[in-house]
């Protein structure tokens, strides 16, 4: 259903009494005009507001006093630094694998590229100033319990409400050979990702693996080639052929 438009005379011509909503303030017009209610949402250059009698108004933020245009400033603010968005994400890592002509018989060569798609199901929140890391690790063949950090990719997002964002990596190229006697190198194993938006405060956290998942800042403090154990521990094994530049 559609919002109903009214300029702000309109709406405010009757100042409302009672217990306040929480939440609700009272706003004053450029003309003096006062009305007791809540902010709801704040895009471009409207605002929509609800009155304690819960109607709804989409005004323009110009109709309202200098106080209430700075206070709606920092509404915007906060609405942007404690926002967790709803986020529809898709992650991909279009890996492939195939036999290393180049090796031994047994050797085996392997690729990915990690992309990721979000689409930001706000109607009225855009998503301005995040940042997300997308940290993808292999398996090792020799050790079972060890991990190795493949790569470690940061990117900035910007999605405004009801839209879509793609992001692509680099494509990694890899080496292994996980068949007796000979062990070596790191295939692919998996990625964590996390979305942080402006101010640094976690809203995403996605990954192919769920303790990983729950791990993901520890993850997030990993570089390149870095290896680690189930726990995430960083351990460090001379001589590790990593498969991988």
């Amino acid at each position: 259903m559609r919002k109903p438009t009214l300029s702000l005379v309109g709406a405010i011509t009757i100042l409302l009494t009672g217990v306040p909503h929480v939440g609700a303030r009272t706003f004053t017009s450029t003309d003096g005009v006062t009305i007791e209610a809540e902010v709801l949402s704040i895009t471009g250059d409207n605002v929509v507001i609800k009155r304690v009698d819960s109607k709804i108004f989409n005004i323009p933020i110009a109709k309202f006093c200098e106080e209430d245009r700075k206070y709606f400033d920092e509404w915007s603010k906060q609405e942007a630094e404690n926002k967790i968005p709803k986020l529809d994400v898709a992650v991909s890592s279009g890996r492939k694998k195939s036999s290393d002509p180049n090796g031994d018989y047994d050797d085996r060569k392997g690729s990915f590229q990690m992309s990721v798609t979000i689409e930001n199901d706000e109607r009225t929140f855009d998503l301005k100033g995040a940042t997300a890391a997308v940290v993808s690790l292999g398996l090792s063949s020799q050790y079972r319990d060890e991990y190795a950090v493949f790569e470690k990719e940061i990117f900035k997002i910007d999605i405004p409400a009801g839209k879509t964002f793609k992001w692509e990596g680099k494509e990694v190229n890899y080496r292994y050979d996980d068949n007796p006697p000979v062990l070596s190198g790191h295939q692919y194993y998996g990625y964590v990702m996390v979305v942080k938006n402006s101010t640094g405060k976690t809203i995403l956290v996605k990954s192919s693996n769920k303790k990983f998942e729950k791990n993901a800042e520890a993850v997030l403090n990993l570089n390149k080639k870095d290896q680690v154990n189930e726990e995430l521990e960083k351990i460090s094994r001379s001589g590790v052929y990593f498969g991988f530049d």
